[in-house]
């Protein structure tokens, strides 16, 4: 048994970089000799238990995608700037509505250093595994209330502590897992749809519903 890759990503990406929707995507490669001549040559995947062909067809999907991402994003003709921008809007709200729905926490929350927590505190929120420096203060959200202090999906050092950004937005399913993480200036379509928090942590950290 095998998991299929999630095409959400894939589509985001070709909107935001190439400003084309999917199947105009695979089209205009299809019709362009070009375009084809670049294509990479297809891994053959001919006997469903091979799983090492699998997953070097799933390391390369995830390499291009990467590649995608960090990609300069074309430009358009000023013309169609308008109707593209809210294109590329009206898309990022569809899937801004889809992950809200998955999810049954969200959070706004500072990064901070653990060891600004006493040790008590620490042993109350933090799992015993968790060797992070820095972790996530939740300040206020909505639905469900997590765990006041959380750790982070992954370590950062203290170089990337020191250049990253403070406030973040989590979303989380049932059981306060992480379905997506985002820094606030880059939630904004989220923080629109879900409009004034339900509840917040006060300077001592007293729960406040509003």
């Amino acid at each position: 048994m095998v998991k299929k890759p999630d095409p959400s990503r894939l589509n985001s990406l070709l909107l935001q970089q190439l400003q084309l929707e999917a199947d105009q995507f695979v089209s205009g490669i299809a019709t362009n000799p070009k375009l084809m001549q670049r294509a990479p040559d297809d891994i053959v995947l001919t006997d469903c238990t091979d799983h090492a062909t699998y997953q070097k067809i799933l390391d390369r999907y995830e390499l291009e995608l990467f590649a995608l991402e960090i990609a300069t994003p074309v430009k358009v003709n000023s013309q169609t700037t308008e109707s593209q921008r809210k294109q590329q809007h009206q898309q990022h709200i569809k899937n801004a509505t889809v992950l809200l729905q998955r999810s049954k926490a969200v959070a706004m929350v500072s990064i901070i250093d653990r060891n600004s927590l006493s040790t008590l505190e620490q042993s109350n929120f933090l799992h015993p595994e968790y060797k992070g420096r820095y972790i996530y203060r939740i300040d206020q959200g909505w639905r469900n209330i997590p765990a006041r202090y959380m750790g982070m999906q992954s370590y950062l050092t203290e170089q990337q502590f020191a250049a990253s950004p403070k406030s973040w937005l989590l979303l989380l399913d049932q059981h306060n897992q992480f379905i997506k993480v985002f820094s606030e200036s880059d939630a904004k379509v989220y923080l629109n749809l879900l409009g004034k928090p339900e509840w917040h942590f006060d300077l001592q950290g007293n729960l406040q519903r509003k």
